[in-house]
C-alpha cells in the first residue's frame, strides 16, 4: 500500500502550520487538525467536520494519519484499550 509522503506523527504545531500555510490553509487548520488527532482521536479527514470537504480532500490525498495494522484490540469495561499492531513502512 502506498501512503502519501507526509505523516502526521513528524509534524510539530509549527511546521503543520507551515504545511498548511505552503497549501493555502489558514494556519489555525493546524491547531484544528492536532486537535482531531490528539484530543479526539480522530484519524480519519472525513470526520474531521470543522474543516472544509476541500481541506479533508487535501489531507486525505497528502497525509498518513495511521500506517499500521490492528491485530488485535480489547477495550476493557473500564474504557481502558489494548491493540496490537504492526506498522508499516510509509515511505
Amino acid at each position: 500500500m502506498n501512503h502519501p509522503e507526509h505523516h502526521i506523527f513528524e509534524f510539530t504545531p509549527e511546521s503543520l502550520g507551515e504545511w498548511c500555510e505552503a497549501r493555502n490553509l489558514a494556519p489555525f487548520r493546524a491547531r484544528q487538525i492536532l486537535e482531531w488527532v490528539y484530543v479526539k482521536n480522530v484519524i480519519d479527514p472525513a470526520q474531521m467536520t470543522n474543516l472544509s470537504n476541500m481541506d479533508r480532500r487535501l489531507l486525505t490525498r497528502e497525509m498518513t494519519f495511521i500506517s499500521s495494522d490492528v491485530l488485535e484490540h480489547q477495550k476493557a469495561t473500564d474504557g481502558t484499550q489494548k491493540m496490537l499492531v504492526q506498522w508499516r513502512e510509509y515511505h
